[in-house]
């Protein structure tokens, strides 16, 4: 697998989801068939944007213990509903 699918895994795993992954792969493809191509985000990587649809189906339910999302300035403004979770932000070093 790639490094983005083991990532997405790993969140349906922390979510207890394994079992719905084709609902997954089914709720993923009909939000971005249904969304014009100029619609969907680029400023966000593509697993933040599949996380998004993944919240706001309410597939997957946020907090997730002990796993920390790359949450951006840019996924707070295009889904605020990460606004409620800004404690499960990856504090980089500088």
């Amino acid at each position: 697998m790639t490094r983005f699918c083991d990532n997405l895994y790993g969140i349906l795993v922390r979510a207890g989801k394994v079992d719905k992954v084709q609902e997954v792969i089914k709720c993923i493809t009909k939000k971005i068939n249904s969304t014009p191509s100029k619609q969907i985000p680029r400023s966000i990587s593509l697993l933040q944007y599949f996380l998004a649809i993944l919240v706001e189906a309410e597939i997957i339910i946020l907090p997730l213990d002990n796993y920390y999302f790359h949450i951006t300035s840019e996924l707070l403004t295009l889904y605020p509903i990460f606004q409620n979770n800004v404690d499960l932000i990856f504090e980089y070093d500088l």
